[in-house]
C-alpha cells in the first residue's frame, strides 16, 4: 500500500474545513466561513496533486484503479461544492456533504492501486473522457442525494411546525429543490454522454 501523504493532507484540511463549517452553521461568523473555504481550498490542491503523483506511478490517467476512480470521485465532490459556495455564497450544505468528500477520499487512499502497464483500451483519450463523464455524473447525483435528504428535513421543520437553528440555518426549500434539479439535470446529461462515449 502507497503512502500518499499529499492525499492524506488533504483528507485532513477537508476534516478541518468540516469542522469549521459546522462551526459556521451552529454560530455564523464570516471569518470561521471563509476559514473552511481556504482549507477546502487547500485541500483540493493537494488533493489534485496526489491524482497526478498516481497517474504517473500508473503511466495512465489516474483512475484507472480502483482507489484512484474512488479518490477522484471524492476530489469532484469536493470541487462541485467549492463551485456552490463562489456561486452561491451557499455554505449552509457543507457539514452534511464534506463528510462524504472525507470518506471517499480516504477509502480512495487505502485501496491498493497495483501498478501495471496501460492497455490500449485504458491510454486512450475516450477512456479518459468517459471514466472522467462517469465519475462527474455519480458526484452530481451524490449532490442531489444530499439536497434531497436536506430538502426533506427542511420539509419536516415546516410541516410540525418545530423550527429550530437548522431551520434557520439551511437554504429556503425553493432554492433547495431549484439546486436539487440543476444537480439531477446535470447527472443525467453527463452520464448520458458517457455511456456514449464508452459505447
Amino acid at each position: 500500500m502507497e503512502a500518499h501523504p499529499l492525499g492524506w493532507a488533504a483528507v485532513l484540511l477537508y476534516c478541518a474545513a468540516e469542522a469549521l463549517a459546522v462551526l459556521a452553521l451552529l454560530r455564523p461568523k464570516p471569518r470561521l466561513a471563509a476559514a473552511g473555504t481556504f482549507c477546502l481550498a487547500a485541500g483540493l490542491a493537494l488533493h489534485f496533486a496526489d491524482l497526478q503523483v498516481r497517474a504517473r506511478l500508473l503511466g495512465s490517467v489516474p483512475y484507472r484503479a480502483l482507489g484512484g476512480s474512488v479518490s477522484l470521485f471524492g476530489w469532484m465532490l469536493a470541487i462541485a461544492y467549492l463551485a456552490l459556495q463562489v456561486r452561491h455564497r451557499e455554505r449552509a450544505i457543507g457539514p452534511f456533504l464534506i463528510p462524504i468528500i472525507i470518506v471517499s477520499s480516504a477509502i480512495g487512499l487505502l485501496l491498493p492501486s497495483p501498478v501495471s502497464l496501460a492497455t490500449e483500451q485504458t491510454r486512450g483519450a475516450l477512456f479518459a473522457i468517459h471514466v472522467t463523464f462517469a465519475i462527474l455524473a455519480y458526484a452530481a447525483f451524490t449532490f442531489s442525494f444530499v439536497l434531497s435528504v436536506l430538502y426533506l428535513i427542511q420539509n419536516r421543520q415546516i410541516r410540525r411546525g418545530h423550527t429550530g437553528v437548522l431551520f434557520a440555518r439551511l437554504p429556503a426549500l425553493e432554492v433547495i429543490g431549484r439546486m436539487n434539479r440543476t444537480s439531477v439535470s446535470i447527472g443525467l446529461a453527463v452520464l448520458t454522454f458517457a455511456v456514449a462515449v464508452g459505447l
